[in-house]
């Protein structure tokens, strides 16, 4: 489905990117978090692992689809449950958020100037 979607824009002459919205890799997941153990190995060894192939999988959907990813955004469990959520980057301008933000709009606009 994505592809046949990201194919008709690129008929159009548009520029399709991957944005990878709440991925891991900042903050531990609750059960990880709480000092649960898997029983095979330490957590950080058991989050590694996560990552790992949450890498595997990140590459071989953007081979698949062939578009390159743009940015890739962490899930920030400090913000998702805050009530004013849509205000982070103006309360907090040094989260990491506001930094991938940042670079979100730095590499649309790098890449919309070189294409012109």
């Amino acid at each position: 489905m994505a592809r046949e979607i990201y194919d008709n824009f690129t008929k159009l002459g548009t520029k399709s990117y991957l944005l990878l919205n709440r991925v891991a890799g900042y903050c531990l997941p609750p059960a990880l978090n709480a000092g649960q153990s898997s029983g095979s190995g330490s957590n950080s060894q058991t989050y590694s692992v996560v990552l790992d192939e949450q890498s595997t999988v990140i590459k071989k959907l953007a081979g698949d689809l062939d578009l390159e990813i743009i940015s890739s955004i962490p899930c920030y469990c400090d913000i998702q449950f805050d009530s004013e959520e849509y205000l982070t980057v103006l309360k907090h301008p040094n989260h990491p958020f506001t930094g991938k933000i940042n670079g979100l709009i730095d590499s649309l606009e790098s890449n919309n100037s070189t294409n012109r």
